[in-house]
């Protein structure tokens, strides 16, 4: 879903460049420099053109579908032990989680396995997560928590800053976590992946280590904000602003945006549930259709 996303924000550039290099090749080819300079311009003011509304008609369309209400959840057993309960806000039982058996007990020696002290010790949410992402694969599953665990107590603590740097900071990263939820109780985050540009942090004195903890607090948040949602394995939903998105600023930030896709893969799984993309040009919108 990133990639795509990626890829649909810089689609108008590079439907640019490739009628360029089309038209230059039409031109060598035919001898037709106003042939070739017309396929230029034609492709040009096309991926110019304004956004259609096929981007808002499918985010009206998926509050239409999810305003479904959600099942049920599964009744809690009176038979349930005390080891069936964890603290991740409040207190859930395994039964609740649609698993089998042999899930069940995977799924509570992962949540041993997570950093006690840390607001995930213990948590069965977050230990299912790290299973589903995995693949069910125990083995690969603990591996992941034990990774995640050296690369917790290896973070340090995020600096207060000076309200000049926090305003830096807001003006090329600032994803809103709202207070207001989908219709199955998702959290919902808007963000707008245009204001990213690295070049412009720096001429700010902000890093990309400053933005890459930033997101990191913002990853927390949500994944609090997951915990006490009433169907916390459903994820959030991702409002994504394609708009102020360009070839030249994802060069630039290419190295922050990687580094933060790994931190979302490898640290925090299966926290998405629904990415809604919003403002897109009209090009990628056909081309994603």
């Amino acid at each position: 879903g990133a990639f795509a996303a990626l890829v649909a924000c810089f689609m108008p550039e590079l439907v640019c460049i490739a009628a360029a290099t089309a038209a230059a090749a039409l031109g060598v080819a035919a001898a037709l420099p106003l042939t070739a300079l017309g396929c230029f311009v034609l492709g040009f003011c096309v991926s110019r053109q304004t956004p259609s509304l096929h981007c808002k008609s499918a985010f009206r369309h998926h509050l239409v579908r999810a305003a479904r209400p959600p099942p049920p959840p599964a009744a809690l057993s009176k038979e349930t032990s005390a080891g069936d309960h964890v603290v991740c806000g409040r207190a859930r039982a395994l039964s609740a989680l649609g698993l089998t058996q042999a899930e069940r007990e995977a799924v509570q020696r992962l949540a041993g396995r997570l950093p006690p002290g840390s607001a995930a010790a213990g948590c069965i949410i977050t230990a299912c997560r790290f299973f589903i992402g995995r693949k069910s694969d125990e083995r690969r599953a603990a591996q992941a928590i034990d990774e995640y665990a050296q690369w917790r107590a290896s973070l340090e603590v995020e600096p207060t800053y000076s309200p000049e740097v926090e305003l830096a900071i807001s003006q090329v990263y600032s994803p809103q976590l709202l207070e207001a939820r989908d219709a199955r109780g998702r959290p919902v985050v808007v963000a707008k992946i245009g204001n990213i540009d690295v070049a412009l942090a720096a001429s700010r004195n902000v890093s990309i280590s400053m933005l890459l903890r930033r997101h990191i607090s913002t990853l927390d948040r949500i994944n609090d904000a997951i915990e006490a949602s009433p169907e916390p394995l459903a994820g959030h939903l991702l409002v994504q602003d394609l708009s102020g998105c360009s070839v030249s600023k994802f060069i630039r930030s290419r190295s922050l945006l990687k580094r933060m896709l790994r931190v979302d893969q490898l640290y925090y799984p299966e926290l998405l549930g629904h990415m809604v993309c919003l403002r897109a040009p009209k090009l990628a919108t056909w081309a994603f259709g």
